[in-house]
């Protein structure tokens, strides 16, 4: 789903749920975001689900987009696929542009241009 679709989620980093309604246990017992994210992880077994879900959430809340980042202007805003687990495997930060995603929606705007194209010339 394109960012722009996602973007009644205000201030949030995290469209998929993780952090707010979703998230992934590791085998030793600990709580984190996603199954992509390592970091951080929030023991269980001491305090229990419920604290562990709290500082997991708590921790998701006040992640913020980089000022220097601001999805809702870019141009590939509809095609973009932009994902933070996928910008923390990049480059460990849960905001930042992933350049291969840049690249497929590029690709994505590319493609729709031309079927809208042959679409015209079919009407005509």
């Amino acid at each position: 789903m394109p960012i722009a679709k996602k973007s009644k989620n205000k201030g949030r980093v995290f469209f998929c749920g993780a952090g707010a309604c979703q998230a992934a246990i590791t085998p030793r017992g600990e709580l984190k975001l996603c199954l992509m994210i390592e970091s951080p992880r929030f023991k269980i077994l001491p305090g229990g689900i419920k604290t562990a879900w709290k500082r997991l959430s708590g921790f998701s809340r006040r992640i913020e987009l980089s000022r220097g980042r601001d999805c809702l202007s870019c141009r590939l805003i509809e095609e973009c696929k932009w994902c933070p687990a996928r910008s923390w495997l990049y480059d460990r930060s849960f905001t930042s542009c992933v350049p291969e995603l840049k690249i497929q929606a590029l690709r994505r705007k590319a493609s729709a241009a031309k079927k809208r194209k042959k679409k015209q010339k079919i009407k005509e």
